[in-house]
C-alpha cells in the first residue's frame, strides 16, 4: 500500500517529534502493509514555515537512518499546504514540493481550515490550476462546513480537485460526524485517496488496512484496493 499523507519527519511540525518516533513509525507503517510513503510535513505560513528545502534535508536524514536500521520503507517527498495568500509566493519561488504529478499536473495537497472554506478558495483552486497544480483537498470530512452540506465540496470537484480522506474519520477516531461524512464521501465516488495522515505512534500512527477494509464494505474489495495502492501510484513522484 501507498500512504500519501503522512507527518513521519522529525521535529518539523506537529508529527513526530524525534527521529526515534519516527523510525517505529515507519516499522509501524511496514507492519501494515505499507510500502511506501510521502513524507508530507506541513506548509503553514507563521506557523509552520517549512518549504522545499528544509524538508528535503530532513527527509535524507531519516532515509539514511532509515537504511542503518535496515527498515524496508520508501519514503518520498510531498507537503501539506495550509491554504494562505503566502503560498502563492512559495510556488512562484518554487519552493512548495508536490506529491506527484496527474494528467500533466502537478499534485499538491490543500488543506482547509477545519471551521470553514475560505472566501475565494475557488478563485485560488483555478489559480493553481492556471500554474499547472492539480489541488488534492485533504480530510474535507473535517472541516465543519463540509460536514454540515457535503456540497459545499462539489464545485471544487467540478474544478478537478482530487479528494483525500483520513483512516481515522472512516474508522471514527474523529467522532461520529466525520466518519459519516468520510463515508458518505465514498458513497459519492469522490474519493481518490485514503491516507494516514499520521502523526504519531499511538493516536494517529501510520496504519491503513483497517481502513481500507473499511471502505471495501462501502465500495467493494477492488475499488477498496484503488483507494490505497493504484490511484497514488497513479502520481507518485
Amino acid at each position: 500500500m501507498i500512504d500519501s499523507h503522512c507527518h513521519i519527519l522529525p521535529g518539523i511540525d506537529d508529527g513526530a517529534k524525534t527521529m526515534e518516533q519516527s523510525l517505529e513509525m515507519a516499522k509501524i507503517a511496514v507492519a501494515d502493509g505499507i510500502e511506501t510513503i510521502i513524507a508530507t510535513p506541513h506548509i503553514h505560513p507563521g506557523r509552520f514555515d517549512n518549504d522545499l528545502n528544509s524538508i528535503k534535508d530532513v527527509l535524507r536524514e531519516f532515509k539514511d537512518e532509515l537504511k542503518a536500521n535496515d527498515i524496508p520503507l520508501d519514503v518520498r517527498m510531498g507537503a501539506e499546504v495550509h491554504i494562505d495568500p503566502e503560498v502563492m509566493v512559495l510556488i512562484a519561488q518554487g519552493l512548495i514540493p508536490f506529491v506527484g504529478e496527474l494528467d500533466g499536473f502537478k499534485v499538491m495537497l490543500l488543506e482547509f481550515p477545519f471551521t470553514h472554506i475560505p472566501p475565494g478558495t475557488d478563485k485560488f483552486v483555478a489559480w493553481l490550476k492556471q500554474k499547472g497544480i492539480k489541488a488534492m483537498i485533504v480530510h474535507p470530512e473535517r472541516n465543519r462546513e463540509i460536514r454540515e452540506s457535503i456540497n459545499k465540496l462539489q464545485p471544487f470537484i467540478q474544478q478537478g480537485c482530487l479528494i483525500q480522506i483520513t483512516t481515522s474519520s472512516l474508522l471514527g477516531t474523529f467522532g461520529p460526524d466525520s466518519k459519516s461524512c468520510a463515508e458518505e464521501l465514498l458513497r459519492y465516488d469522490w474519493v481518490t485517496v485514503i491516507a494516514s495522515d499520521a502523526h504519531n505512534t499511538k493516536s494517529r500512527p501510520p496504519k491503513l488496512k483497517a481502513a481500507r477494509e473499511a471502505a471495501a464494505l462501502i465500495v467493494g474489495e477492488d475499488a477498496s484496493w484503488k483507494l490505497v495502492r493504484d490511484n497514488p501510484g497513479a502520481y507518485l513522484n
